[in-house]
């Protein structure tokens, strides 16, 4: 690239006075990563902000016989959630982050899944979490969505 173009996040190249970062919410140089890493941040945020993760309502109830819901052998029927909230820092920048987890109906602990990104869309999550779960109480009759 020659000298005062603009790397993969549009920022000038060669550029280390500190900044406030979109992406962060942090200050820092605006060289902060190299070109490579910046491009894989760049597409990762591009996928990111396109919000094409499917939100899937059932519009019947789901068979657990035999632990799955016939949706893949790798289903797991939970019977305890655990959600911890925590920091996760990378490249010495805070991230809020979820920790979700659980056990399954023989007891067993789950794999811990780790959802980290900005402050708002950890909150969009908690609010998805709120939504489907008032959804799927206001299905069954008799249950009260409170």
């Amino acid at each position: 690239m020659s000298p005062g173009a603009l790397g993969p996040l549009g920022l000038p190249n060669g550029r280390y006075e500190r900044v406030m970062c979109s992406l962060c919410s942090q200050q820092h140089t605006r060289r902060f990563l190299c070109d490579p890493a910046a491009a894989i941040l760049a597409a990762a945020i591009a996928r990111k902000e396109a919000h094409d993760m499917p939100t899937v309502d059932f519009d019947e109830p789901l068979d657990i016989t035999n632990t799955g819901l016939g949706l893949g052998k790798n289903d797991q029927v939970m019977t305890q959630i655990v959600v911890n909230a925590a920091v996760i820092e990378s490249g010495g920048v805070p991230f809020p982050a979820l920790i979700i987890t659980g056990k399954d109906l023989a007891g067993r602990a789950l794999p811990r899944w780790v959802y980290t990104s900005t402050g708002a869309d950890v909150l969009a999550v908690g609010e998805l979490f709120r939504s489907r779960a008032k959804l799927a109480v206001s299905q069954v009759p008799g249950q009260h969505t409170g």
